[in-house]
């Protein structure tokens, strides 16, 4: 069994499930997800996708639930066997190293607990179907999108983006956009509604949201509106995304679109724990019930 303790936040936890997927077909180990809700991701995955098939057990747990199972699961490996329990500290130094996680292949038990893509893609789009009223959502939304480029503005707690890219950047190449190319709007995805309303003042109707209920990311209807901005903007012709988000990055990995970030010179991206680049070559990477199981 092949357990992924994904961390962080949606996306984050989506590219290190395609990872631990693509890690498990490769070397035959079923897929185990622990998913945690927690205030990074205020919902179970069962309430965004449906359950793929190539996922084995889905156990979706709280806080209050977590101290226990780490515990058990410490027991269960025999953590005095290296390497197979992977903290994300762990998952760091053996990237850095360019270690190649099929030489995991001779154990039949291992568990990563990581936000890190620590293994080729799978497939995003293949893997992670949202649920179908969210997909209607984005349905309704795409199909308004005529020439539409994406845009990604990553605020609140996120100090690389801000840092790297900020508004005025984004401004400068949607300005760009509509004086060089065949663009005439853009679909705006972002975690800080002043944002939006300053793209707005500047660009008027060019500027189309899927309207948030919340933002709050331990909010299940925040989260739910995180996912359908992601497909949004997947079906945007292209996207002027943030430094260093997750987000921008899967958004344009689910059809493989280009992507550029409104941000200038960038320093080396494993500064801020970024082992993995952009898949946009258009690769294709079981929902039931909640089910929290006590065997790792």
């Amino acid at each position: 069994m092949l357990t992924i303790e994904p961390i962080g936040g949606l996306c984050n936890r989506l590219r290190a499930i395609d990872s631990a997927v693509a890690l498990g077909h490769e070397i035959g180990l079923p897929v185990h997800v622990l998913w945690q809700i927690n205030e990074r991701v205020g919902s179970s995955f069962s309430d965004l996708f449906q359950m793929p098939e190539e996922i084995y057990r889905l156990t979706e747990f709280t806080s209050g639930f977590l101290k226990l199972r780490q515990i058990k699961i410490c027991r269960a490996l025999d953590v005095r066997r290296p390497r197979s329990y992977c903290l994300q500290k762990d998952v760091k130094e053996l990237l850095d190293l360019g270690f190649d996680f099929c030489q995991f292949n001779h154990r039949n038990r291992l568990h990563f607990k990581t936000f890190n893509r620590f293994f080729r893609p799978y497939g995003i789009k293949r893997l992670f179907r949202p649920i179908p009223a969210i997909q209607q959502a984005i349905d309704n939304r795409c199909a308004d999108f005529e020439n539409c480029v994406g845009v990604h503005i990553r605020r609140t707690d996120h100090r690389p983006s801000i840092k790297y890219s900020p508004t005025s950047m984004f401004v400068d190449r949607m300005k760009k956009e509509l004086r060089d190319t065949d663009c005439n709007m853009f679909f705006v995805a972002t975690d800080d509604e002043s944002e939006e309303e300053l793209l707005k003042r500047t660009f008027g109707d060019r500027i189309i949201t899927h309207s948030k209920r919340s933002r709050s990311r331990n909010n299940l209807q925040a989260i739910e509106d995180a996912v359908t901005d992601l497909f949004c903007l997947s079906r945007t012709s292209r996207i002027i995304g943030s430094a260093f988000s997750s987000f921008t990055q899967m958004a344009a990995e689910i059809e493989g679109i280009p992507m550029e970030y409104a941000a200038g010179e960038l320093p080396d991206a494993s500064e801020f724990g970024w082992h993995d680049k952009p898949n946009l070559a258009g690769v294709t990477k079981r929902r039931d019930s909640l089910s929290v199981s006590t065997d790792p």
